[in-house]
């Protein structure tokens, strides 16, 4: 008996073995860009985790996105970080409350504006040229993703499949290859199996191909909360500026200009 047990057991796990391996990175890519084609508006809750050799810091936040129709691939989106508060409670796991509002992030496909309400400050940027902004935005790069194209700037792992919170996900494992090896992070993103919806992001920069400090940052996203067509609109998830905020605009003098309103 124990042993038609172990037979049964080593065929079940080869068989699974065999699942994992059935669908290849492209197809779970194709998978995603299908099902996201048909969500107009999205929105989240995150825990984010930023760690390096010296600190751990950690923040709750917001996204939205909606776009409208007739154009698929222009999405607008906004991204709210606050500050995290740990509770702690005998013999409980540390919660984290959410604090002060640190960042808001706000993109109508072409423009990136950045809102940091602590120094009332704001920084224009047009995407194509701006620098360093949060991974979680990357999320967005999901609505027009072309997977042979991507192929040929990343090499995609093996998928494996994990549970994330009592329910199955794949996992792709992202690293960039060509010109962009020596600039962007290694990339880990979870999709829940069934809905394709992402529940986790993972970056890690690899010290060996930069001498700067500043990429020594691995981040760990925990997103949950979705919704999706809810009827979000451009105006809805547009930030607030104040009148009296710093302006600090990067684009060129030609580009300028604003759609987000100021708050009297």
């Amino acid at each position: 008996m124990p042993r038609v047990f172990i037979r049964t057991m080593v065929i079940t796990g080869l068989f699974l073995a065999v699942s994992v391996q059935a669908i290849t990175p492209v197809q779970v890519l194709e998978k995603a860009t299908e099902v996201w084609k048909d969500v107009r508006d999205y929105s989240a809750t995150f825990r984010q985790e930023n760690t390096d050799t010296k600190s751990r810091t950690i923040f709750l936040g917001e996204i939205s996105f909606c776009r409208l129709p007739g154009q698929a691939d222009r999405a607008y989106l906004r991204l709210d970080y606050y500050s995290a508060t740990p509770r702690e409670e005998p013999g409980l796991a540390t919660v984290y409350q959410r604090g002060e509002l640190q960042d808001q992030y706000f993109s109508d496909g072409e423009t990136l504006w950045h809102y940091e309400p602590l120094e009332n400050q704001v920084t224009i940027e047009s995407i194509d040229m701006a620098g360093a902004f949060p991974e979680i935005l990357l999320l967005a790069g999901f609505l027009k993703v072309d997977p042979e194209e991507f192929r040929q700037t990343h090499t995609l792992k093996p998928v494996e499949i994990e549970t994330i919170n009592g329910r199955a996900a794949y996992r792709l494992s992202i690293e960039p290859k060509g010109e962009s090896k020596d600039l962007e992070p290694l990339r880990s993103l979870w999709l829940d199996q069934e809905t394709m919806l992402p529940v986790r992001v993972r970056t890690e920069q690899d010290l060996s191909r930069t001498d700067s400090e500043n990429w020594n940052l691995n981040v760990s996203i925990e997103i949950s909360r979705h919704k999706i067509n809810q009827g979000l609109t451009p105006g809805q998830i547009m930030i607030r500026i104040p009148s009296d905020a710093v302006r600090i605009d990067k684009r060129p003098p030609g580009a300028r200009g604003t759609i987000v309103k100021n708050v009297d």
